[in-house]
């Protein structure tokens, strides 16, 4: 999914509790973002960068505040990896 956080948008802090987050790995890649967006993820702050990659364990506390200027556009997916006995 691509996600939109507008330019003053917070994300309050919370975690996923949902059973298939405990198998997967759950993927942001930012498409545009701004100075002011801040990731909290266990009460680390985190500026992430346009293209790159990053895991977050959305099992642990998280929110994000966006007080720059622009929206804040995130393709966000998870990742499963093939168990045994599925074709691959």
């Amino acid at each position: 999914m691509v996600a939109n956080l507008v330019k003053g948008g917070v994300i309050e802090e919370h975690y996923d509790a949902a059973p298939s987050f405990a198998v997967g790995h759950r993927i942001h890649v930012p498409l545009q973002t701004n100075d002011g967006v801040v990731f909290t993820i266990d009460g680390e702050n985190y500026k992430l960068e346009v293209g790159q990659g990053y895991e977050l364990n959305n099992l642990l506390d998280h929110s994000v505040v966006n007080e720059g200027g622009a929206d804040r556009y995130h393709l966000i997916f998870d990742y499963v990896p093939p168990q045994d006995g599925f074709i691959q």
